[in-house]
């Protein structure tokens, strides 16, 4: 419902605007490090007004006082009342203070606090439930999804596997000891009753019928028991309805129904009457003494449920449409109808007190007025996932784009929802609504979509796009051409051109007039535009990626590679080409592999460089096999330097994409939080300013030679301590001068010497001039050499290299520190540094540091 190889100067070449880090304050003047990092430390805190306005010292914790994951300095967007992904069904406990949800991804139950929608309990080793049940004491809950379980609400663990059916549909008994499981057998139905205590099977009741399953909802046939618990109804895929006693195993009357799917089944509180709601909209009540229909109530909509309000006064149903209608069980009449979801309601419960609607929604959990109707708290920020983020230049502004088409602006240092940039209205029919692709351009300010055509199961996306100005939130263009639908769109990082991709090619669009300016032959899947907007890759026929010079209109590479996701690193130099569970980086102007990344055992999604293009970031999802551990999505990290993972952090959903962006310093990557939520990911590894003595700098300096996992903590250790390291590493970043080069030359010339004993000291000699000797090697390497020298002079260049890496980290270290002494520096290394590609990464940090100021 990581070791450099051989080689490493060609490698090199495709780095040379590679130069590490970013400066300030974590987002520009937001938030600090976070004080602790407990990964469950919860508050009193609670939602609202005044909640959200209060500024939390720890980060601990989000606005609304809900834990954070470990590594999370903070969460943007609420977990209050939102199910990951939709809710696919709903129950209440008897006092009225707990909820529990179903739904089809990998978090398929959530425990809530019914008053505050505060999580209480998120089972992410219980996908795909689309059934559940909770028993009169509202101590227990029985889902499906993978497996019939039990579930304890107050602790959330599973305590106990059924003897059932994967698909199947529940009822607890009154008495709390015995529950019904109800599934689908060749069109009939079979219940079985099962010990609550034991798992096992105490009888089954089975009845045939002739009707092939038509819809999904069939599958898992409803199941109700009486309020006495004498009477258990039970629904077949042909639209009948039996009624069994529940003591005695006998079938005591049939009813003959619509004909049609049932959905829903409810039990007035009476006990007398039983109401059967059918997937193609029409409510039927029954007198369950005589079989006698009362009444039929016909909705406009598929309907998902059906529920008797305790009181029995009001029957309410919700559907496909996402429409609340409210009926008079006596007469027959509609009391009262409300938009309640934009897409769809697919479970139904009143409050004990009658005066309180909740529904499962696609949109998470809703909450409304009985008497009014009126939404009560309606939900903020995004309510379904979100799929795509930006930061501003500053770093304090992030842009967010959700499933709910809705586009929000959030201020980063206080975690607080700024404004809604764009929030479209929901058309009809209600498929129109969802989307095959999208995107939105860097300034917020466009958005481009593709969306489903059809209804039920007959949809395809359009051949369309459609164009927004999201400031007028107004439908601007309407782009035709493509005679396949286009599955992928990207705008330019200027927001001027817009690329879009299809089976009939890949098309370029000019944003401000809507025409299509140029049409390139050939399938195209995977769009990726280079930050600075002259460069589109793009995946092809037959595994291969493009590189296309847009001015120049001409392929600059081609690669032969299969892609499931594309990225530009920040200077528009290297290219993330992401495989099935790898990822390969390449040299955009030589054409060379710089590293082949592996770690990430997950489908990738999405890649994201960090602005100074050393660290890559990946995001995928789990899907090779039906266990717990499987149903997560992970974020994993390398340095693209040396090839080496850096960290994974697992959120505990499954999502089909998770978006990435760092922040423009950075410190910070901002990803989905596997719901309608953003969370933001501390990338220092928790580093603080500390008083470091001339022990540990050099201790931090030789780390910083060593391996990634050694050198990314050292790095931000010197960073955030410039204090005392800044005079350490001005004293060991002090440019030399080039060696003399008829010196290099006669040395070279000793390498070639019939006495061993020259050879070798002509080499040591080259070896103890390190760095000052390179420019002149490199010039000597282009001539003819013997092959012995050769060798000599590329293991010298190759162990220059490595140092280089070193620089490069260094080189980082200053620009985070972000200081008129460590600009200072960054300066005089960008004019004399011996290696150009050392003065090329400082003086590419130093412009990073002016586009941020």
């Amino acid at each position: 419902m990581l070791h450099l190889p051989f080689g490493l100067q060609n490698k090199l070449a495709g780095l040379t605007l590679l130069a590490l880090g970013f400066a300030m304050t974590t987002f520009g003047g937001g938030i600090a490090a976070p004080a602790e990092q407990s990964v469950f430390r919860s508050t009193q805190t609670e939602p609202g007004k005044q909640g959200m306005e209060k500024k939390l010292k720890s980060f601990a914790v989000d606005l609304y006082g809900d834990p954070l994951p470990e590594g999370a300095i903070a969460r943007l967007g609420s977990m209050r009342f939102r199910h990951p992904g939709h809710a696919s069904g709903l129950v209440i406990s008897p006092d009225g203070k707990i909820l529990a949800s179903g739904g089809g991804m990998s978090a398929g139950v959530c425990i809530w606090d019914a008053a505050t929608g505060k999580p209480l309990h998120r089972l992410a080793n219980t996908p795909f439930v689309f059934a559940l049940a909770m028993s009169s004491d509202g101590a227990l809950l029985v889902t499906n999804g993978i497996s019939p379980r039990v579930i304890e609400v107050a602790t959330g663990k599973v305590i106990r596997q059924l003897d059932g059916p994967d698909v199947c549909a529940f009822a607890f008994a009154p008495d709390g000891k015995t529950v019904a499981i109800s599934e689908n057998v060749g069109g009939g139905s079979r219940v079985s009753l099962v010990d609550v205590a034991t798992g096992k099977q105490i009888r089954r009741l089975e009845s045939k019928g002739g009707k092939p399953i038509e819809k999904i909802a069939a599958l898992w046939p409803p199941v109700s028991f009486s309020p006495d618990g004498t009477l258990l109804a039970v629904a077949n895929a042909d639209g009948t309805i039996r009624l069994w006693s529940a003591l005695v195993d006998k079938e005591i009357r049939r009813f003959a129904g619509s004909g049609e799917s049932v959905v829903a089944l409810s039990f007035a509180p009476s006990g007398k009457v039983l109401a059967s709601a059918s997937y193609e909209g029409q409510i039927q009540l029954w007198e369950l003494a005589t079989g006698k229909l009362l009444h039929t109530l016909k909705d406009d909509q598929d309907l998902y449920a059906a529920i008797f309000s305790p009181d029995g006064k009001l029957l309410a149903s919700g559907g496909s449409g996402g429409t609340v209608r409210l009926w008079d069980p006596q007469t027959g009449k509609e009391v009262r109808r409300w938009q309640g979801a934009l897409l769809h309601i697919s479970g139904l419960v009143f409050s004990p007190g009658n005066d309180v609607l909740y529904g499962a929604t696609s949109e998470g959990i809703r909450r409304w007025h009985v008497p009014s109707g009126k939404e009560i708290e309606p939900l903020s920020g995004h309510t379904y996932f979100v799929e795509q983020l930006h930061f501003t230049a500053d770093g304090k502004t992030i842009l967010s784009r959700g499933g709910d088409q809705k586009v929000l602006e959030w201020d980063v240092a206080s975690s607080q929802l700024r404004r809604i940039l764009h929030n479209e209205p929901r058309p009809q029919p209600p498929a129109h609504w969802q989307l095959a692709a999208a995107d939105l351009s860097a300034d917020g300010k466009s958005l481009a979509l593709v969306r489903w055509e059809g209804l039920d199961d007959k949809i395809e996306p359009e051949r369309i796009i459609h164009l927004w100005d999201t400031a007028q939130s107004k439908e601007v263009w309407t782009l035709t051409g493509h005679k396949e639908p286009a599955r992928s769109i990207k705008f330019a990082p200027d927001g001027k051109l817009l690329a879009s991709a299809g089976a009939d090619g890949l098309r370029l669009w000019d944003v401000a007039k809507g025409k299509e300016i140029q049409h390139l032959q050939g399938g195209a899947g995977f769009l990726a535009f280079s930050p600075h907007g002259k460069l589109l890759a793009y995946s092809g026929k037959g595994g291969t990626i493009h590189v296309w010079d847009i001015a120049g209109a001409k392929e600059v590479r081609r690669w032969t590679a299969r892609s499931a996701a594309l990225a530009f690193s920040s200077d528009g130099n290297l290219l993330a080409i992401a495989g099935t569970e790898d990822i390969e980086v390449w040299s955009v102007a030589s054409g060379a592999k710089i590293a082949h990344l592996k770690g990430l055992t997950s489908i990738i999604s999405s890649l994201a460089f960090s602005p100074s293009g050393r660290v890559l970031a990946a995001a995928g999802r789990k899907t090779t096999r039906f266990s717990p551990m499987d149903f997560t999505t992970p974020i994993q990290t390398w340095d693209v330097l040396s090839g080496q993972a850096l960290r994974q952090i697992d959120i505990p959903l499954w999502i089909r994409e998770m978006p990435l962006a760092f922040s423009p310093n950075g410190r910070v990557l901002a990803s989905s939080g596997g719901d309608s939520s953003i969370l933001l990911w501390d990338m220092t590894g928790g580093a603080k300013a500390a008083n470091l003595d001339a022990k540990e700098l050099d201790r931090l300096w030789s780390d910083l030679a060593s391996d990634a996992v050694k050198a990314e903590p050292a790095l931000w250790a010197l960073a955030l301590s410039p204090k005392q390291s800044l005079p350490f590493l001005q004293e060991h970043l002090k440019p030399v001068a080039p060696a003399d080069a008829q010196q290099i030359a006669k040395l070279v010339a000793d390498m070639d010497s019939e006495q061993f004993a020259v050879r070798q000291k002509a080499a040591a000699a080259l070896e103890k001039l390190g760095e000052a000797a390179e420019p002149a090697v490199h010039k000597i390497m282009t001539g003819n050499l013997t092959l012995e020298v050769r060798q000599r002079l590329h293991q010298f260049i190759e162990k220059r290299g490595n140092e280089l890496v070193h620089k490069f980290r260094a080189i980082e270290a200053l620009e985070q520190m972000g200081t008129p002494q460590s600009l200072q520096l960054l300066e005089t290394i960008a004019k004399n540094a011996v290696q150009p590609r050392a003065s090329e990464a400082a003086q590419a940090a130093l412009k990073r540091l002016a586009k941020r100021s």
